[in-house]
């Protein structure tokens, strides 16, 4: 018997999920998303005792939530899904969009940093930690390491690189509500919850690159360290309360920011869909649906020889590979959506006046 599902309490951030006829035995499935048909969303499926109600905290503002329920038997049986009910959260702060002093600040460039190792803790089955550092939205998944009464759960990541310099680090495509925060440490040896392996650690901050987002179908962190540090083993700390406490993170991005101060004001942005759509002769549509994606092409103009010889020079030996990129790196209510990470490809070298280059690039961004 299919749950029946509605909902109350509901706030800017929180609320009530009431079911009925969920049966006598066994546990539900819940899952939440921002599209009807659960796809290309980050909308984990997260388990729950059998019980007439479950609160769903940690969710955005002024967003349309779509949810959908299962039983599961205490032998592992599976019954379909519920029929998708949905609600919309109320009006929190709005954003904040009045112009800045400085319009644009330069762009943020970074190759990832290879990651060697991963600690796999507290990951979710067929989720494994690894999955953050490949240009794939196949997700890692995780529970919290640490759970206190009162307090949001804390996540940790714990990752390994060959000891090049990282002065940038990103969480591409999360779950991670607008309370979320976070902070990095680093060692030489592997932390392994010991201070005194910890020989660098970032302030605790916000994690969220824009506050005050709603109705995005992932959240990004964004978190840039001065000076870059060298260390071997990295681990990254948040503290969040979720639905079902599980954390979806699609993309992490570890590395050092190429970065001069000769952007251009000037980006062409458009969508590059991976779907298909055929009319059939009487109009009916035949739609393959596919990752929802965009190409973004921008400029860096006027830079000295020493600028593109040591900082872009060597870019096309990584032809097709992911990077991170934020053509304009000015903080703020629209950052998260300047945030690109995909492909490089098309770049091309201009000399408008020796020895002065125009260096041009062409990101297809999963984000």
């Amino acid at each position: 018997m299919t749950t029946t599902n509605g909902f109350s309490n509901i706030t800017a951030t929180s609320a009530t999920l009431n079911m009925s006829d969920a049966g006598a035995n066994g546990t539900l499935d819940v899952q939440i998303a921002v599209r009807p048909d659960f796809e290309f969303c980050v909308c984990p499926i997260f388990n729950v005792a059998r019980a007439s109600t479950v609160d769903l905290p940690g969710l955005n503002q002024r967003t349309n939530y779509f949810v959908r329920t299962r039983n599961r038997s205490a032998v592992g049986a599976v019954e379909g899904w519920s029929a998708t009910e949905g609600f919309r959260t109320l009006d929190g702060s709005g954003q904040t969009t009045s112009p800045a002093a400085v319009m644009i600040e330069p762009a943020i460039f970074v190759v990832p940093a290879p990651v060697v190792e991963v600690q796999q803790r507290s990951q979710l089955s067929g989720f494994p930690l690894t999955n953050m550092f490949r240009d794939s939205p196949a997700a890692a998944r995780m529970i919290p390491t640490a759970q206190t009464t009162g307090q949001p759960d804390r996540y940790v990541i714990d990752f390994r690189t060959a000891g090049a310099p990282v002065d940038t680090i990103a969480l591409l495509n999360t779950n991670l509500p607008e309370s979320a925060r976070w902070f990095v440490q680093a060692g030489a040896v592997f932390i392994n919850d010991d201070s005194a392996n910890v020989q660098f650690s970032t302030s605790s901050a916000a994690f969220r690159a824009s506050p005050n987002l709603p109705q995005r179908p992932g959240y990004h962190g964004l978190l840039r360290i001065s000076p870059a540090r060298s260390f071997n083993w990295w681990r990254i700390v948040i503290d969040a309360t979720l639905p079902g406490g599980i954390l979806h993170i699609e993309h992490a991005i570890v590395g050092l920011n190429r970065t001069s101060k000769n952007h251009s004001v000037e980006k062409q942005e458009s969508p590059a869909p991976l779907t298909t759509l055929e009319r059939k002769r009487s109009g009916i549509p035949d739609r393959v649906r596919g990752r929802p994606m965009r190409s973004v092409d921008f400029e860096l103009n006027m830079l000295s020889e020493a600028q593109y010889e040591t900082i872009y020079g060597d870019l096309w030996r990584y032809e097709l590979e992911p990077v991170l990129v934020v053509p304009n790196s000015k903080s703020g209510a629209f950052l998260h959506d300047r945030i690109l990470y995909g492909d490089l490809s098309g770049g091309r070298t201009v000399n408008p006046t020796s020895p002065r280059y125009n260096r041009s690039f062409t990101v297809r961004s999963l984000v």
